[in-house]
This record gives structure tokens, sequence and C-alpha cells, in this order.
């Protein structure tokens, strides 16, 4: 039986990239938060610790490599800030499109997916 949601363990990244921090754009047709703005990022898939979860997201959802990292928050769910290296392409069929934003402007102009503004609070308490 599958865990629900608030129950798996979950890691996500804030991409940061001259003083920009990556957003991705889920799919019409995604299972969650469907056509609004989301972080890198997925499940932590059994025996993997959160970080190396975040690394594998990124790679995995958008091509880049992780650089530096800071983990905002503990828990099951668990967020990272970190600088990623590679040119951005969308590789997992998931989101349509990406935007590098300026954190204090991602809550007033993007569409956020639940739990977002959280983790950018988070982020940019560290005067990111």
């Amino acid at each position: 039986m599958a865990l629900p949601g608030w129950l798996r363990r979950s890691a996500q990244v804030v991409v940061m990239r001259e003083g920009r921090a990556l957003f991705l754009l889920r799919g019409t047709t995604a299972p969650w938060a469907p056509g609004l703005f989301g972080l890198p990022g997925g499940h932590v898939e059994p025996g993997e610790q959160h970080l190396d979860a975040a690394r594998r997201e990124l790679r995995e959802e958008t091509g880049l490599i992780m650089g530096w990292s800071r983990r905002l928050g503990a828990g099951r769910q668990r967020a990272f800030l970190a600088e990623g290296f590679g040119p951005v392409r969308l590789l997992d069929g998931e989101h349509d499109a990406w935007v590098w934003v300026e954190l204090a402007e991602a809550s007033t102009t993007l569409r956020l997916a639940p739990g977002v503004a959280a983790i950018l609070r988070r982020a940019a308490r560290l005067g990111v």
C-alpha cells in the first residue's frame, strides 16, 4: 500500500544562479499541481538519503549537476539551497517550461505549487 503524500520522504532543490532561482512549470496533465510552478525534486527512494535524492532528481529533471548545497530545514520533506551546473534541459516529461526568477518576486509573479512559498521564505532568511 502506498503511503499518503504527507508521509512520503521527499527532497526539493532551490537552485540558485546569478541571484535567481530555477522554477519548473508542471505540465497540465501532471498528477500533482498541474499548471503550477515548482522546484526540482521528488520522492526519496528506499535506502536513499535526502541529499542524494535531491541530486538525483535535479539531474533527472533538468540535467543540472548540483554544486554546493545547504539544507533548508529537517523532517520527511526536505529542501536544499544549491548551485546547479550546466544548461537546463527538461528531461522527465513532467514539466513544460522553466524560468529563472528572483526569490523575492517568485511568490507574486508565479503560480506556485503547494509548499513552495514556505521553502522560498526559508531560503530568503539565509540572505540569498
